[in-house]
């Protein structure tokens, strides 16, 4: 079909007189419904342990483009087709627990933080995962007005500001310190020029400086003297604004 993902094979189709286009008729309406039909019962059989060939059809699904305007001859394969692949993967986002839950649930990971489930940290949604996590390809399919699934994207900046900050603090003190400065280097480039607002007293609650295995908020540094000479003084990370 035309821009699927999927290859449709079949005697009974309706075609114009060269052979080259399957034609708007009740006919291929009803082919095409009984296709998708069949293909949703087969995906509801592997979906329940979210398994990687539930994840690659899936993957065919969002990235199935539907029909332009300026095709107005096959527009009638969206209602037909497309439509109906896109709504069942809006309701089937596979999850990193072995969900499928509604797009409205889920949010594309744009970290490389080991941060298990946006709910960890007190945020309301579960990862989309795929099998190769933060893969390009899938971003585009995925987030966006102009995608399929439209989902939230979480990277570092957003997750600092709508996180729970004792679940935050929590985390961030058990991660490695490799991981550490990988946060580190994520704030910095989702920042860029700027710095963190420690003026923002979601900020201000955050565990985000490191000394010595431990972890402390900008307050924890400011009403300890030892602190702040050595983490401002030696270890500027973090440039107040």
């Amino acid at each position: 079909m035309n821009k699927s993902s999927f290859v449709i094979d079949s005697n009974a189709f309706a075609i114009n007189s060269n052979r080259t286009r399957v034609i708007e008729n009740e006919r291929n309406r009803i082919i095409l419904n009984s296709g998708v039909e069949k293909l949703i019962n087969y995906l509801e059989k592997k979906k329940s342990n979210n398994s990687q060939e539930f994840r690659d059809i899936f993957s065919s699904c969002i990235s199935t483009r539907n029909i332009s305007e300026d095709e107005s001859d096959k527009l009638w394969q969206n209602g037909s087709f497309i439509d109906l692949l896109h709504k069942y993967a809006c309701e089937n986002v596979p999850t990193k627990d072995l969900k499928c839950i509604e797009n409205n649930c889920a949010a594309y990971k744009d970290t490389k933080l080991p941060i298990c489930n946006l709910t960890d940290l007190g945020i309301d949604f579960d990862w989309y995962y795929w099998d190769i996590e933060n893969e390009d390809g899938r971003k585009e399919f995925s987030v966006g007005d102009n995608s399929v699934l439209n989902l939230e994207s979480y990277n570092i900046k957003r997750i600092l500001k709508e996180c729970d900050s004792g679940l935050f603090n929590k985390w961030v003190r058990k991660i490695s310190d490799s991981d550490y400065l990988l946060l580190l280097q994520e704030i910095k480039s989702c920042y860029r020029d700027k710095s963190l607002d420690f003026s923002d007293l979601q900020i201000q609650s955050l565990k985000l400086f490191r000394e010595n295995k431990e972890n402390y908020s900008l307050h924890d540094v400011l009403s300890t003297p030892r602190l702040l000479n050595s983490i401002f003084n030696f270890n500027n990370k973090f440039p107040i604004k």
